[in-house]
């Protein structure tokens, strides 16, 4: 018996010894990465502790992502790490999960700069600032957005009003699923009452979309909205743009 015992303690050990020193590159070309609309440049590493270089979504550079394996995950049959993210657009940590034919991040927290985003609008990427991600979770399974949630805010507002002697807070909103798109209403109002609502929409087999609705009487905020390609239905101007994933 005791030889049994022995014998399979011996198994086991070796098991975990493979799982662990088995390539990240090896283990990432297994995920559903890829068909979610994922690419790196090269992985180094094992599955267990290794970096991601030259990460991207379709023509979205995101940088480095340096992985931690959280062991427990195995067991029920995903791959779940911790994860420092580090690259031209912003930095973050998260907790990532890949199961069979889906993609989820927790407790993302996550400062992005505008500027390099380049699904935006360019009129909102000429604006510069950053937006954060607070307590944010975003599950995408079979392409689809089924779960998100986490507080999302951009100090773009407040970098805009000065281009016309106004002052503004920062728009907010709550992350969540709209079908199979990923959404982020955000929200905020200037110091003359004038209103700003805007969304981002992500989709991975769906056109993303950003989308802004401005509410002013001011002579010269309305001319700087049509100046940007603003569309103007009485004192309301409306912005809309989509890009799907992987076009230039």
């Amino acid at each position: 018996m005791r030889v049994v015992a022995l014998s399979l303690l011996f198994v086991f050990v070796l098991v975990g010894a493979l799982i662990v020193t088995m390539p990240l590159s090896f283990v990432l070309d297994r995920t559903p990465a890829k068909q979610l609309g994922v690419n790196w440049a090269s992985a180094a590493g094992t599955i267990y502790s290794g970096t991601v270089y030259g990460l991207s979504t379709g023509p979205q550079s995101i940088g480095d992502v340096s992985v931690k394996l959280d062991p427990t995950g195995l067991i029920r049959g995903r791959v779940d790490y911790d994860v420092n993210w580090s690259g031209s657009p912003g930095s973050g940590t998260a907790s990532l999960s890949v199961g069979r034919n889906s993609i989820a991040l927790s407790d993302l927290n996550a400062v992005v700069d505008i500027e390099p985003l380049v699904g935006l609008a360019n009129e909102l990427r000429r604006i510069g600032g950053s937006a954060s991600v607070r307590s944010g979770g975003i599950v995408f399974a079979d392409n689809a957005c089924v779960e998100a949630a986490g507080q999302v805010s951009t100090n773009v507002l407040a970098r805009a009003a000065t281009s016309y002697g106004q002052s503004g807070g920062e728009l907010a909103g709550q992350m969540s699923c709209d079908g199979p798109m990923l959404s982020i209403p955000l929200s905020g109002v200037l110091s003359e009452g004038d209103t700003v609502d805007a969304e981002i929409r992500v989709g991975l087999s769906e056109p993303s979309s950003f989308s802004s609705d401005v509410q002013t009487t001011n002579p010269e905020l309305s001319a700087l909205l049509t100046f940007r390609g603003f569309e103007r239905v009485g004192d309301r101007f409306s912005y809309n743009r989509s890009i799907q994933i992987g076009e230039f």
